[in-house]
């Protein structure tokens, strides 16, 4: 069963989706660390979707369609919105102290990201649940051990997307080709975001 669950997970981590795509536009405009502390904010909002899962509040969620509709229509807009911005010109310029958090720092990004992320919702109040041992330890415990496993999957794979991307950097930040490599970030951030609505 174990090994069922590690499959699915790297089968779901692997197939191109929102967090992917940011990742990757990310670290190539703005360099490895902010598509690090992005990472940080993802594992933040997983970890949201652990607890909810933990505390046995996932299968409320599940049986709510409207919720998942208004939050996957969120996730849509945000991602139109990142589109628009890794078009704009003021991408070029990222804000030399990322340290400092607000509302365009990469851990709040990453984080707004994810938690507005459909798919990462229904991994954890659907698919994640029929892991679950009758005869196994306390339900909450199952999840916990199993959501620590996905999040370790998930974030070894962000990571190496980040540090792949983040050698385009260099070319990202070259005059002559920044406003066709922006195009090219807004372009897949859009055709993300019209995936996700179209599914």
């Amino acid at each position: 069963m174990i090994w069922e669950f590690i499959l699915a997970a790297l089968l779901i981590e692997l197939t191109p989706g929102p967090n992917m795509v940011y990742l990757a536009a990310l670290s190539a405009q703005r360099g490895r660390r902010a598509g690090l502390l992005a990472i940080f904010g993802i594992t933040l909002g997983l970890s949201m979707y652990l607890l909810l899962a933990v505390l046995g509040l996932g299968a409320a969620l599940a049986t709510k369609p409207t919720a998942l509709s208004v939050l996957k229509w969120s996730g849509v807009a945000y991602l139109f919105y990142l589109a628009w911005e890794a078009w704009s010109p003021k991408a070029e310029a990222s804000p030399a102290r990322i340290t400092d958090l607000s509302p365009n720092h990469p851990i709040i990004r990453g984080l707004l990201a994810n938690v507005l992320n459909v798919k990462a919702a229904i991994f954890y109040v659907a698919l994640l649940p029929r892991f679950i041992a009758e005869a196994g330890p306390p339900f909450w415990l199952q999840v916990l051990g199993l959501g620590v496993i996905h999040l370790t999957i998930a974030t070894a794979i962000h990571t190496g997307i980040v540090l792949a991307a983040s050698r385009a950097h260099g070319l990202a930040t070259k005059a002559k080709a920044s406003s066709t490599v922006r195009g090219g970030f807004a372009l897949a951030i859009a055709a993300t975001a019209l995936w996700l609505a179209l599914t």
